[in-house]
């Protein structure tokens, strides 16, 4: 795909018609297989038939509508994207396109790594309150003003409260954070401190 070749007409709207033909075509038999379903269970949850499954399966096919794309999407528990885009963006979606790109994450999926990201940045805070417990008591801190309220504008963004409700949540432990006071000993405490 080089620009030559997008100098015609012809080229372009062909690039356009197979990377929708084949982009929904493999989009759809990879989900299903991340899924661990059949094409006759995909069909049961989108209310379709096996061969109509198999159909929009095969690359060759290529006439989708945009009901049976919503009725895929909602089997799929995913979002469904249809926009017109300049030719750049379509070549730059496609110029690093991996298998594994195709494989578009449920929102159970979503919503349980969300939750994982949560966790892992409350952990970090309490580190953090740690961190300034250890301070208060003459330490010095190893984190900076500038880290710390960078962490807690993620952690606020991550569990949906603004900044100022995350830090008097953080202050107050409603966020589920160990309280610095709770946590003063212990190999944790010694390895946020200098």
């Amino acid at each position: 795909m080089n620009d030559e070749e997008f100098d015609s007409k012809e080229y372009r709207d062909e690039f356009v018609a197979a990377n929708i033909r084949n982009g929904i075509a493999f989009q759809i038999r990879a989900m299903r297989q991340k899924a661990n379903l059949s094409q006759s269970e995909l069909a049961q949850r989108a209310g379709k038939t096996q061969n109509v499954i198999s159909r929009l399966e095969d690359p060759d096919y290529g006439r989708f509508t945009l009901n049976t794309l919503l009725d895929l999407a909602k089997a799929f528990d995913v979002a469904l994207v249809v926009r017109f885009a300049s030719f750049s963006e379509l070549r730059a979606s496609v110029a690093y396109l991996t298998p594994s790109a195709l494989e578009i994450p449920s929102y159970a999926e979503e919503a349980a790594a969300s939750r994982r990201k949560l966790a892992r940045l409350k952990e970090q805070f309490s580190n953090i309150l740690l961190v300034h417990h250890a301070r208060d008591s003459g330490h010095r801190s190893i984190l900076g003003e500038a880290e710390t309220k960078s962490l807690l504008k993620a952690t606020a963004f991550l569990s949906g409260t603004s900044y100022g409700s995350a830090l008097n949540e953080a202050r107050t432990g409603d966020l589920s954070l160990p309280r610095a006071r709770h946590e003063s000993t212990g190999p944790r405490h010694m390895a946020n401190t200098v």
